[in-house]
């Protein structure tokens, strides 16, 4: 597993927290000192003598497990603890009385069988529950070899009659006792006790079930099927207690299935375990269930003996801290999360626990493991993850587009249509306004009321006249009262008068006719607006809508929501069931505060989407609002989008763009300060500065107004250009044209841009140089420009015809570089070029080019590192020329080392050279020829030692091979037997090389070398038979001293007393190959009596050779026995007494012949006539035995020969 976890670690990357999402143990300090009244209460409650069933009871998520959890690690030396969990059942909601009964007894049997379950069976041996136990292999090997040696036992007990053994009155002390049919017996008794006891056994757990795995237990009758599990097997949970020791057990999960039945059960048993007799010890039950279990208060208190309430580890109060907390110990910066972050999305985590948040907060660690790449903001991804572990249905529906949230956040392009409409309805508004107020004739209200009186005084028939004045001062009231006063004529009277009379009138009728669209009212706040110049308000707010409705384009969420463009409450309404209540409250916040949004697809995957391009006003838009859009975004109005756009924002890398740039260069006299800040931003050399100045080059084609201005602006341009750009060398030498089109001062020219830079650029290639003569814009200046830079120009590029200004003065003036091309250039021109790649430097040097020679050696080092060490081609220099190049004194040796390696010109003399790491690096590139003359000089230099490098030059294949074929000079003693005696040399070397050797040495050290170089110094005789070199094999080589006696065996015969031997000596040389018979035969007289009798190999070899000599060696008769012994074949034997016939008398000869077999010893049995077969060798040995009157007779009968032995 460690390997797997290491599998996905990432390098250099701070390591995470992971917690386990499972109840833990509580171990700092600080956090136990909080739950301590919880312990306290647990082991006062357990130590209560009446105290039996505990419960331990808090809302979901409170930590009821963790406190368990930790009272079992803190108690676990003074009780012990059993733990049974529920949470495998699923919650049965139909409350009939069968599926009642149904679920009572799966629970029995779930607790009957973790209760088993929790230990081994030999812990509770005598349990009825039989389980699968799994056997080792070694363990039925043993039973069943128990079971095949008892049945054995059994049939020889029976076959045999011991139970007579067993009988007592059978016993005697006079008799020997039988000891294996004692054994026999007791193994058969044994076995049978064995077996009465499993019968027994077996019928006192005749009624049996066993607790199968899925979770059933089965009968062996089905009378139990409707009882009690719990009552059933009541004697089996006492039983198990008694056994187990365990006087804790604690039960979780139970309270979810809302049964109450089975809390009565658990109380009556842990009633009973306590009466028992059988458990010495206090059993209590502990059980952990939700405070809202027990409705009734009664019930509460009738199923336990007392109660510890658990107060919430942690809920949306201090949710914040938690939060807190988990980022800091999982390594993350601490202000990861802003703090009004934290506080906005604690609140709506329903029901919050640890177990949640922790879940939360390691699925926002893995997230950010994995879509970290694309740079998320941290509280946008840790609001997606809480909203997916709050409602992880609808999170799930966003994957397939459906959805709350996706419908939410996909009407996002609705959203923005339903308010642009909102915004042209508005703008249309606005506009009908404003031509209504154009369109209104009047500029004063009261000419608008001088209209609307004359059409009312118009409809008096006797209309003689009014006070305008007082009609235009009380006009409000003339038209709320629908009344005017005004003027007429009375004539009835004698002499007529004038008179003031009322007139009433219907106002609508009257605007109806003065206006049929238009009230009085509306006119009125028409010429107002006019007066007011409200129409240039209007207009404004026109072109505000104008601006946000391009603007609302790029609006997020969060601003959609927070301008009123939509109404959340139509999308996500507060007042729902309680749970989509929470779900709801959670999603507005995250929603409004801009936590989610349109860009969710960022956080849950990897897919990153480009930017869509804009309008003019998306273009001010993203300006404004810091975001780039692409350079060549196209504008259509650049002029009124340069005069929209603020100065400040001339400041900003978002302003960037091509069409903006060409409208700037032209006007920048209009636009001076715009221009100014523009080219300021563009020449500040960074990324996005640099990268907008290439594109405008690539796709502009006429470049020369944005060159001249950045020549003025930007000092740094060439550098640019030649050093940071990514243009192509080709378009890097045009540009760089242009821009001397553009110069008038070229000394100016390279002070500003830098000299250093610019003769780089020269040196790079000048053949942009090479202009048609008489037709190039700067040609006066082009030498001079070479002179001041002092150029080494790095390619010469010879020019065609009409082209060659400069290219002489460049070959002659050495304003090149050394380079291969640049010679060969120029050898072509002046000199000659043949095998120019294969040797070089003799090419150069015999070359007539004067210039180019001097040039050359002045530059001796250059030459070497710059263009023959690059050389493709590996160097066939003379050997004189390469002498010369090692003989430099200017070169170093490290030079001179790599020359070595790059000519393959071997020297033939070594003495000519004096220095030694250059013979060195000779030896070690194999460029010296091997002689035996070189060799003795390197080793002369290195002080008559043989120095690794001359080792490693020995063991090539090439030079021991052509040294073996040259016999080394007899006057390198001292070389010749370092060789001989170096064990760094390889085997192959050293076998080739000691055949150069004519020497044979007596006295030579070479007790270090290894074994195959021993054995080829023997095979070549280097070595003599002398007393060093025998004793020197002897002792540190075993076995190879005899290959010495081999070679020289005759002379180990002849001073034999100097050379000490031993038994395996003996034998070793009496088994050679090489030893000639007959020089072993020589040796055996001289071999010692006592290895003869000791060793039975020795004697053994000795008889097979006399025997196949017939060969007789004067032995006494101890060695011919011993010899006699250790012969296998009959014949063989018979052919050592008859050849030793004389050396032995009757009674050894009786005693020798009756060993041969079994009818030989016949031949001295009286009345015996043995027959054996007709061989020379038979017949021969019973001649022997009759002259000698050991036998009475022997004759031939058919093949055979018979012999008669004497009668008594």
């Amino acid at each position: 597993m460690k390997k797997l976890l290491n599998l996905f670690k990432c390098e250099n990357k701070k390591e995470v927290l992971y917690i386990s999402l499972a109840p833990k143990v509580i171990t700092e300090e600080s956090e136990k000192e909080k739950i301590k009244p919880y312990l306290d209460s647990l082991i006062k409650a357990i130590n209560t003598k009446d105290v039996n069933n505990i419960a331990i009871t808090g809302s979901y998520g409170s930590g009821k497990s963790t406190i368990l959890k930790t009272f079992q690690e803190e108690c676990k030396s003074y009780f012990r603890f059993l733990n049974v969990s529920l949470a495998s059942f699923n919650k049965i909601n139909n409350k009939s009385s069968k599926d009642s009964e149904k679920l009572e007894r799966l629970l029995e049997i779930s607790i009957l069988q973790q209760i088993i379950y929790s230990v081994s069976p030999n812990k509770i041996p005598n349990s009825h529950f039989k389980r699968i136990l799994n056997i080792p292999l070694w363990r039925k090997r043993i039973i069943a070899f128990l079971i095949t040696l008892w049945v054995l036992c059994l049939l020889l007990f029976w076959k045999n009659n011991y139970i007579e053994i067993v009988n007592p009155n059978n016993w005697s002390i006079y008799k020997n006792l039988e000891w294996i049919g004692i054994i026999i017996s007791i193994i058969t008794f044994i076995g049978f006790s064995f077996l009465s006891y499993k019968i027994i056994d077996l019928f006192r757990n005749s009624k049996i079930s066993r607790v199968s795995i899925q979770g059933e237990i089965e009968l062996n009758n089905n009378e139990n099927e409707d009882k009690s599990i719990f009552n059933q097997y009541l004697d089996e949970i006492i039983y198990f207690f008694q056994k187990t020791k365990y006087n804790i057990l604690i039960i979780e999960d139970l309270d979810r299935f809302e049964n109450t039945n089975i809390f009565t059960k658990l109380r009556e048993i842990n009633i009973l375990l306590n009466n028992s007799n059988l458990i010495k010890e206090k059993i209590s039950f502990i059980y952990a269930i939700s405070d809202d279990f027990f409705t009734d208060k009664k019930e509460r208190v009738k199923f336990f003996e007392y109660m510890i309430p658990i107060i919430p580890f942690i809920n949306y109060s201090n949710a914040e801290e938690q939060l807190k907390k988990l980022i800091k110990d999982s390594g993350l910066e601490e202000n990861i999360f802003s703090d009004d972050f934290i506080s906005d999305i604690t609140p709506f985590i329903d029901d919050i626990d640890m177990r949640l948040l922790v879940n939360i907060f390691q699925e926002f660690l893995v997230y950010k493991d994995i879509v970290g790449k694309i740079n998320p903001v941290n509280e946008q991804l840790f609001a997606i993850i809480t909203y997916k572990n709050i409602d992880p249905e609808d999170f799930n529906r966003l994957g397939s587009k459906q959805g709350k949230l996706f419908s939410l956040l996909n009407n996002k392009d609705e959203y923005i249509k339903n308010f642009i409409k909102d915004i042209e309805k508005q703008i249309e508004e606005k506009e009908e306004i404003i031509k209504k107020i154009n369109n209104e004739y009047f500029e004063s209200i009261e000419d608008l009321k001088k209209v609307y009186l004359f059409h009312i005084f118009k409809k008096i028939i006797s209309f003689e006249g009014s006070d305008i004045q007082i009609a235009l001062k009380n006009f409000d009231s003339i038209i709320r009262d629908g009344i005017v006063k005004y003027n007429y004529i009375d004539d009835s009277y004698y002499n007529a008068s004038r008179r003031e009379s009322d007139y009433s009138f219907n106002f609508s009728e009257i605007e109806k006719q003065v206006n049929s669209n238009l009230s009085y009212e509306e006119r009125k706040e028409l010429i107002q607006n006019k007066q007011n110049d409200e129409v240039k308000r209007i207009k404004d707010e026109i072109q505000e809508l104008q601006r946000q409705k391009k603007a609302i384009k790029n609006w997020s969420l969060k601003e959609i929501f927070k301008e009123d463009v939509v109404d959340i409450n139509d999308y996500i309404p507060l007042r729902t069931e309680q749970e989509g209540s929470i779900v709801n409250r959670l999603l507005r916040n995250l929603i409004t505060q801009g936590y989610i949004n349109e860009n969710y697809i960022d956080y849950i995957s990897l897919f990153h989407e480009g930017t869509i391009s804009q309008k003019d006003k998306a273009f001010e838009v993203k300006v404004k609002s810091r975001e780039m859009s692409e350079f060549n975004y196209k504008l259509e109005k650049v002029e009124g989008v340069v005069k929209k756009i603020g100065e400040k924002y001339f400041e900003r890398k978002e302003i960037f763009n091509f069409d903006i740039l060409d409208f700037l260069l032209v006007n920048q006299s209009i636009y001076n300060s715009k221009y100014k800040l523009f080219m300021k931003l563009l020449c500040n050399e960074s990324e996005t500065s640099l990268r907008f100045i290439n594109e405008y080059i690539a796709q502009r084609e006429d470049k020369k107004n944005f060159l001249t201005a950045l020549l003025k602006e930007w000092p740094g341009l060439c550098e640019y250009i030649f050093e940071k750009s990514n243009y192509s060398i080709t378009e890097k030498y045009e540009l760089f044209e242009q821009i001397l089109l553009c110069v008038e001062d070229i000394k100016e020219f390279l002070q500003i841009q830098g000299k250093d830079l610019i003769k780089k650029m020269v040196e790079n290639d000048v053949m942009y140089l090479y202009k048609p003569e008489n037709n190039n814009p700067f040609e006066s200046q082009a030498e001079d420009l070479l002179n001041l830079l002092e150029v080494k120009i790095k390619k010469i590029e010879k020019p065609e015809d009409g082209y060659k200004y400069l290219y002489g003065t460049i070959c002659f003036k050495n304003y090149y570089k050394i380079t291969e091309a640049n010679i060969s250039l120029i050898l072509k021109e002046f000199g000659r070029v043949e095998n120019f790649k294969e040797v070089n430097y003799t090419v150069i040097s015999k070359s007539t080019h004067k210039p180019l020679k001097d040039y050359i050696n002045s530059n001796i080092q250059e030459y070497i590192k710059e263009v023959y060490l690059k050389l493709p081609d590996a160097q066939q220099e003379d050997e004189y020329k390469f002498k010369e190049l090692l003989k430099n004194e200017v070169l170093g040796e490290e030079i001179k080392v790599k020359i070595i390696e790059k000519v393959e010109t071997s020297i033939s003399e070594l003495k000519d050279l004096k220095s030694l790491p250059i013979k060195k690096a000779l030896l070690e590139n194999k460029k010296v020829l091997p002689t035996w003359e070189n060799i003795e000089d390197y080793y002369k230099s290195c002080q008559n030692s043989l120095e690794e490098e001359l080792i490693k030059f020995l063991n090539n294949n090439d030079v021991y091979s052509a040294l073996s074929d040259k016999k080394i000079n007899a006057s390198y003693k001292d070389l010749e037997s370092d060789i001989l005696v170096c064990n760094d040399i390889s085997d192959e070397a050293y076998h080739k090389i000691i055949e150069s050797i004519e020497s044979v040495y007596k006295e030579l050290d070479f007790k270090d070398l290894s074994e195959n170089k021993v054995d080829y110094l023997l095979e070549a005789r280097k070595l003599s038979m002398s007393e060093s070199n025998y004793y020197t094999l002897r002792m540190s080589f075993p076995n190879k001293h005899i290959i010495l006696v081999e070679n020289y065996f005759d002379s180990f015969l002849e001073n034999i007393d100097n050379f000490e031997v031993d038994e395996e000596d003996v034998s070793l040389i009496l088994n050679s190959k090489k030893i000639s018979i007959e020089q072993k035969l020589t040796y055996i007289s001289e071999i010692e009596e006592e290895f003869i009798l000791k060793d039975n190999s020795i004697s053994k070899k000795i008889a097979e050779l006399i025997i196949s000599k017939s060969y007789k060696i004067d032995f006494p008769y101890e060695v011919i026995e011993s010899l006699y012994k250790n012969i296998v074949k009959e014949e063989d034997k018979i052919k050592l007494i008859i050849l030793y016939n004389k050396d032995i008398d009757n009674e050894e000869m009786k005693e020798l012949v009756g060993g041969i077999g079994q009818e030989y010893e016949k031949l001295f049995l009286p009345k015996r006539r043995p027959c054996f077969q007709d061989t020379e060798d038979n017949e021969a040995l019973l001649k022997i035995l009759y002259d000698r009157e050991l036998i009475k007779k022997y004759k031939k009968e058919k093949n055979k020969i018979r012999a008669v032995a004497f009668y008594q």
